[in-house]
């Protein structure tokens, strides 16, 4: 009885093991293969017309009298007459063309920390622009201190985007962040988001190259950059 019983458990753990080692195999394919997919092409209408099929609601019956000499009504006519106002049109092929995305390339820089973002322009509207501010590590919530050893050193910057009109805008997909500092010295190096709602969350995926550090983001607000790794326990 014991024997199967340990028998049992050794064959859970063995299958354990394999679902964990073809989870990490599949993290690492998409990883490696997902940033040189290639660029879908977008397709825009050119003709510079709106699609429109005339339906009961652009018509409006008017109702004529036809007289005889003497201004008696001899015919009452009743017609339907078009009062839309729009060119009815179906879109064919020659209405529209293919457009590649453009890379659109933002910068800035504040407490030392140089940010660029790389994104398709798909994800951000025309006019789109980008701000860094400085963040003072002591306006930080209590949480964040505590992922900090006194030989760690932390940085933070607050990175926004705003359309046309001054609102702030999220990306309607994730983009490119490269952040550049002397805290960013290793491997090691952890990167944390801390959003609008107070959050924290530890960035997973990160490519350090000398002092930059880089990553794949959907949602902007307070990145810090930590000098040593971070547990996500801590969060």
């Amino acid at each position: 009885m014991f024997r199967k019983a340990r028998r049992k458990r050794k064959m859970q753990a063995i299958l354990k093991n394999r679902t964990t080692a073809l989870l990490m195999s599949l993290v690492v394919f998409v990883m490696t293969f997902a940033p040189v997919l290639p660029t879908i092409a977008e397709k825009i209408t050119v003709c510079g017309m709106t699609e429109h099929v005339h339906t009961d609601e652009c018509y409006e019956e008017q109702v004529s009298e036809v007289m005889d000499d003497e201004g008696r009504v001899i015919e009452v006519i009743s017609e339907y007459v078009l009062v839309c106002g729009i060119e009815e049109h179906t879109h064919s092929d020659e209405c529209y063309e293919e457009k590649t995305p453009e890379t659109l390339v933002f910068t800035g820089e504040a407490n030392g920390v140089y940010v660029k973002v790389t994104a398709d322009d798909t994800v951000f509207p025309e006019g789109t622009t980008m701000t860094v501010s400085a963040v003072d590590i002591s306006d930080l919530p209590e949480a964040v201190p505590g992922f900090v050893t006194d030989t760690g050193a932390v940085v933070a910057v607050d990175i926004c985007f705003f359309d046309i009109n001054g609102t702030e805008i999220e990306p309607s997909g994730p983009v490119e962040v490269a952040m550049s500092s002397i805290y960013v010295n290793d491997e090691n190096t952890s990167v944390v988001h801390l959003d609008d709602n107070g959050d924290t969350t530890v960035v997973s995926q990160t490519v350090v190259d000398g002092d930059t550090v880089s990553f794949s983001a959907d949602g902007f607000s307070i990145y810090i950059i930590i000098g040593q790794t971070v547990e996500e326990e801590i969060l």
